[in-house]
């Protein structure tokens, strides 16, 4: 089976009206196709909304109501867009956000959004990098991934899969062993975002108190906390010994707390 790294992948990004898919409209889609780090085709279109833009919008993207005056509405985009994702792994960074969106869209002209293999570089990122800032620019940053213009939806795919092609020697490379970790690792991150958003203790409940098992995810309401669980296993951004680096960590943060 070859590596995921061989295979056919589409990057997307979109550039919205807002965050609530079911308000808000697309206003840009932005696809590249890479197969084995080389770039096969891209597509980048301008969508008319059928609304107006917000000036907060424009001011982020740069894209003005005057810029999407006559552009296909979202339905025209479709053919395209499916051409693009067909056969190939669908890549979005903070994947759920765009494919809400998309799926929205979607259903506004009773379409069926098609059943797609996600990865999601963010989700990998967190598992594997220990920054402050895990924003899609501070992450390409950090990796030496260039990025012309941010906040437009193809230079954002780009970075994007080039983001994910960056982390692949601290991922597994069998594309099943990849969906399986990306999985677990956004089901502790989302229970780690739950636990900061309800403000609660910052350690789990436990079932032996004082072990140091039961304290290895324990998180400090930032993503700069450490979080050993399986994501040691692939990083290079930890101590050699993740068991030392753990043990100074905690011992430095519960100090500065007494």
């Amino acid at each position: 089976m070859p590596k995921w790294t061989e295979i056919a992948i589409a990057s997307l990004d979109t550039e919205t009206t807002g965050l609530d898919p079911a308000r808000a409209r697309v206003i840009e889609i932005g696809v590249v196709c890479y197969k084995s780090g080389n770039m096969e085709d891209s597509y980048s279109q301008l969508i008319d909304p059928g609304e107006a833009i917000p000036p907060e919008i424009t001011k982020i993207t740069g894209i003005s109501a005057k810029d999407l005056a006559g552009k296909p509405r979202f339905k025209d985009a479709i053919p395209r867009l499916l051409e693009c994702l067909k056969g190939r792994v669908f890549v979005a960074y903070n994947a759920s956000y765009d494919i809400g969106m998309l799926k929205a869209e979607f259903a506004r002209v009773n379409m069926p959004f098609p059943e797609l293999q996600v990865v999601d570089p963010l989700v990998l990122a967190r598992g594997v990098l220990r920054l402050k800032s895990y924003k899609l620019g501070m992450v390409a940053s950090h990796l030496g991934v260039d990025m012309e213009r941010a906040h437009r939806a193809q230079d954002d795919a780009d970075a994007a899969v080039r983001i994910l092609y960056k982390l692949a020697d601290r991922l597994p490379q069998d594309l099943d062993e990849l969906l399986g970790l990306q999985e677990q690792w956004k089901n502790e991150q989302d229970a780690l975002r739950r636990r900061w958003k309800n403000k609660t203790n910052d350690t789990p409940p436990t079932k032996k108190p004082g072990m140091i098992t039961d304290v290895l995810n324990t998180n400090t309401g930032t993503d700069a906390g450490l979080r050993l669980g399986p994501a040691y296993m692939y990083s290079k951004d930890t101590h050699p010994d993740p068991i030392i680096a753990f043990i100074k960590d905690y011992a430095s943060r519960h100090a500065k707390k007494d």
